[in-house]
């Protein structure tokens, strides 16, 4: 859970809470933040700027996880062919199957959120 479900829990039923005090708690994450940044600051000795923003971040992971998918979806199929042929027991081809199965799932997922990103890196 991160700070904006907590603040936004706290906000929407603090006074459902009973007896909590809702507002020293979004306080206190808040310093907490502060605290940690001027601690990890200490430790490095340089001050922290703030991480430049990436707009196609998610694009460039989701990519490289597709790729990582494909490539073993293509394994696996090699894998199946190769039981098939060596005529090994059923489990061991449907313990394979049910494997590609997931990773085909797993492609399609992605596939599902880069269309919804728009496909800015055309990786699809």
């Amino acid at each position: 859970m991160d700070k904006d479900e907590v603040t936004y829990i706290a906000a929407k039923y603090g006074k459902y809470l009973g007896g909590i005090d809702y507002a020293s708690i979004l306080n206190h994450i808040n310093e907490e933040d502060e605290r940690l940044r001027l601690v990890e600051e200490r430790l490095l000795g340089y001050p922290i700027k703030e991480a430049p923003r990436e707009d196609l971040g998610d694009a460039r992971r989701l990519c490289a996880e597709l790729d990582a998918l494909r490539l073993e979806e293509k394994r696996y199929m090699e894998i199946v062919n190769e039981v098939k042929l060596r005529g090994l027991t059923k489990p061991h081809v449907d313990k394979a199957m049910r494997r590609l199965g997931t990773i085909r799932g797993n492609i399609r997922t992605v596939r599902r959120i880069l269309k919804y990103l728009g496909d800015p890196l055309k990786c699809l």
